[in-house]
């Protein structure tokens, strides 16, 4: 799970066959499950514990934690600190600002047709579709009884469309 480092550990630490070795990348570590190694940057806290118990636990950003027996307590706590200083810096973005909504409108169409005539005009002046549904009205009883041949003929979908014009 490691590998050879062109230099060398920052600081290292043996106690009872368990050991620790900090470097500028990574922690190496043996302890009750055998020899691990975590990156550097994955480490979220190095926590030294109770006075009287000879170990530290290494908890990561994934969750996963690690108990590794040491007297060295403070020691690698401080070398892991100073390791993750030293990490090189990614170049700090910029927040991205999002357009803020001025004005919402909601229109219904009764054609595809009519929908992409009345977008194209909707678009030159400044709103854009921010929701698109298709509804299917059903027919009402009154107009069952009055026009009896209407059920055999579904009404028209609708189309609901609706926008938002940005700042």
């Amino acid at each position: 799970m490691s590998y050879q480092s062109p230099q060398g550990p920052l600081y290292q630490t043996t106690y009872l066959g368990f050991y620790i070795r900090v470097f500028p990348d990574r922690v190496e570590f043996k302890h009750s499950s055998g020899p691990q190694s975590v990156p550097i940057n994955q480490i979220a806290s190095v926590q030294v514990g109770m006075p009287l118990l000879m170990q530290i636990t290494l908890e990561t950003v994934s969750g996963a934690t690690y108990a590794i027996p040491t007297t060295k307590k403070k020691e690698v706590q401080q070398a892991i600190s100073q390791a993750q200083a030293n990490l090189p810096q990614l170049p700090i973005q910029q927040p991205y600002h999002q357009p803020i909504p001025v004005g919402s409108r909601v229109k219904t169409y009764g054609s595809t047709k009519e929908f992409q005539r009345d977008q194209n005009r909707m678009a030159k002046q400044g709103w854009v579709v921010q929701n698109t549904t298709s509804h299917q009205p059903r027919r009402s009883i009154g107009g069952l009884l009055f026009v009896p041949f209407a059920m055999f003929r579904p009404p028209k979908p609708q189309i609901i469309v609706t926008y938002q014009k940005m700042s």
